[in-house]
């Protein structure tokens, strides 16, 4: 019995020149991937930088949870803004949410194309999932976990922003 390969009549030329049309096509697959990923963080990286990059705070969802349970559920409106530029920003947020001073803080950043991270010498780094990059509005969520000795809970924060452009 001879095998497939002999039967079909494949000479060795017919299969190194198979080979080489299935290394090309795995080879655009893996680059239009790669392009497309690439894409994606550098369109949203010249949204939040275009006209003076100024994002403005229109809405701020604050949940806190202590065990899983919900204590807080609260909604704040515009409580300040997010400046970008190439590499570098500002984040002003109003009193509204600190008592009686409003803060400015100065920070720099890097995204991918889901994902803004913000670094700052007054806070932790920030990391924001984007859920929603459109030109003129984004939607960011961040959560935060830690242990409260004190009262023995777990707490859990979650914010969502909900960010205008500035034309």
């Amino acid at each position: 019995m001879q095998g497939f390969l002999h039967e079909t009549n494949f000479s060795n030329l017919q299969i190194l020149q198979h080979m080489k049309t299935l290394k090309l096509i795995c080879f655009v697959v893996v680059a239009g991937v790669a392009f497309t990923a690439c894409s994606k963080e550098k369109r949203l990286e010249k949204r939040l930088t275009k006209k003076e990059g100024v994002w403005n705070i229109t809405s701020l969802e604050y949940k806190y949870f202590a065990d899983g349970a919900l204590y807080e559920d609260r909604t704040f409106s515009n409580v300040g803004s997010f400046e970008f530029e190439e590499t570098s920003g500002t984040m002003r947020l109003d009193s509204a949410l600190f008592g009686d001073s409003a803060m400015s803080i100065p920070f720099t950043w890097d995204n991918t194309e889901d994902m803004v991270t913000v670094y700052t010498a007054d806070f932790d780094t920030l990391a924001f999932t984007v859920e929603t990059d459109e030109k003129k509005e984004q939607v960011w969520f961040r959560a935060q976990e830690f242990y409260n000795a004190t009262a023995d809970e777990d707490i859990r924060e979650e914010f969502r922003y909900t960010l205008i452009r500035e034309d």
